[in-house]
């Protein structure tokens, strides 16, 4: 399964540098990426997808619980995921 071009591809991650990469990796195969927040209701996220009669989803494992309704065939992140790093504050903190 590949991303051809002009095809259009689900993107249901949270915002992070990951939502960069992909939306880039997306773009760079020539195709467009449809943005799905996973803080978005499921049923809006449902729509949006039956809505354009998206082929491919990319997700990663972290969010398989939070999938909606859809018919696309979903690819999944391989790496696990790693926790956020909250940013230093205080003394000692670099700038």
């Amino acid at each position: 399964m590949g991303v051809a071009k002009d095809s259009l591809v689900g993107l249901f991650v949270e915002r992070s540098p990951e939502l960069v990469i992909g939306m880039l990796g997306i773009l760079k195969a020539g195709a467009a990426y449809i943005p799905l927040d996973p803080a978005f209701p499921r049923e809006r996220l449902a729509f949006m997808a039956q809505d354009s009669k998206l082929p491919v989803l990319v997700s990663h494992r972290g969010l398989r619980d939070e999938l909606f309704e859809h018919q696309a065939e979903v690819l999944w992140d391989r790496r696990p995921r790693r926790p956020r790093q909250r940013a230093r504050r205080g003394p000692g903190a670099r700038t």
